[in-house]
């Protein structure tokens, strides 16, 4: 007698998920979805928390100031999906409305912010790529440092999804799939005294980039009062690994006029990224309007630090963590 690999990879789905699942009561004709295709877009703002950089030392030789670490970021999302409600074409050995799902998004942000030292004073910083030399700038007005950061991430998901009856009105919906995302972070670092602007001959500008691939799981417990309105909550890992390329350009000022200073590092690491959310969707027919909170948690980021004192490491990449919190409201509709 053959043994069918189909069978078998069924049976061994259904053994696994039989220690987490609960036995399926009724059917619970509310969580039918149409079976097909289905689109959806939306929009999103999104609170990060980005670690601090410091590039510039003030007139009492501390550092003056350091990038907005805290800003808002604008998101736009994609969603394209297709459901087997029957089971023919997706393994489903103990779920339904098996289906796949490809995911976007890309978010944005700006911050920037200016700080002020000493009249008179010095402001200076060191080479970004030979931290025993010094470069600094003697003026006569009030000394300021000005700040930027723009941060832009891409990522996208596949993703197999099912749901799971447990009790009346409730069901669990596992994912299981890969994930991607690419996240650039720039930092321009720029010298002003009162009317006089340096910013072409006394700056530091740095860009990040780091990209990250892996697996993703995690699922929502959805209840549904009624057909027409749901609520879920959900939480999710992603295991990833990331690598990152830090390039930095300096335009120097002083005792090195005209020169032009560059450095590169690179680094490799995995990262976890967590993610807990709460969601009320309105169902009517084939639309549906979705409106989420979430909280997220990424292990892994890589951040420019650059050398404010005699001895420090050149500019380098050193990994660090960040946080950030959103909403979101999405539109979808099924094509059946």
């Amino acid at each position: 007698m053959s043994l069918d690999p189909r069978s078998l990879v069924r049976g061994l789905l259904a053994l696994a998920l039989a220690f987490v699942a609960r036995p399926a009561g009724a059917h619970d004709e509310r969580f039918d979805l149409p079976g097909g295709l289905y689109v959806g877009g939306g929009v999103g703002v999104e609170y990060v928390n980005l670690p601090e950089v410091s590039a510039i030392l003030g007139p009492d030789a501390t550092s003056l100031g350091h990038t907005d670490d805290e800003f808002l970021t604008g998101s736009a999302h994609v969603l394209v999906g297709f459901v087997d409600r029957e089971g023919l074409s997706l393994p489903d050995p103990v779920g339904r409305n098996a289906r796949l799902e490809l995911r976007g998004r890309f978010s944005r942000g700006h911050s920037d912010r200016t700080a002020t030292g000493t009249p008179g004073g010095a402001i200076s910083f060191l080479l970004v790529d030979d931290s025993t030399l010094a470069d600094g700038l003697l003026v006569a007005g009030s000394p300021r440092a000005r700040h930027e950061t723009n941060l832009r991430s891409w990522e996208g998901d596949l993703l197999y999804r099912t749901d799971i009856e447990w009790v009346d009105g409730l069901v669990v919906s596992p994912l299981l799939g890969l994930t991607f995302t690419r996240l650039d972070l720039d930092n321009n670092f720029i010298i002003k005294d009162g009317p006089t602007n340096f910013d072409g001959t006394f700056n530091i500008d740095d860009r990040t980039n780091a990209y990250y691939g892996g697996l993703a799981l995690g699922g929502e417990l959805r209840a549904r009062p009624t057909r027409f309105l749901e609520a879920r909550a959900g939480a999710r890992a992603d295991l990833i690994a990331a690598t990152a390329d830090l390039e930095v350009q300096q335009n120097a000022f002083g005792a090195f006029v005209g020169q032009r200073r560059e450095k590169s590092d690179h680094d490799t690491d995995f990262a976890a990224r967590l993610t807990t959310s709460l969601g009320l969707s309105l169902n009517v027919g084939p639309v549906a309007l979705a409106l989420e909170g979430f909280a997220r948690w990424l292990s892994y980021v890589p951040i420019a630090r650059h050398p404010l004192f005699t001895g420090d490491r050149d500019s380098h990449i050193d990994g660090d963590d960040m946080w950030s919190a959103g909403g979101m409201a999405r539109l979808s509709v099924s094509f059946h």
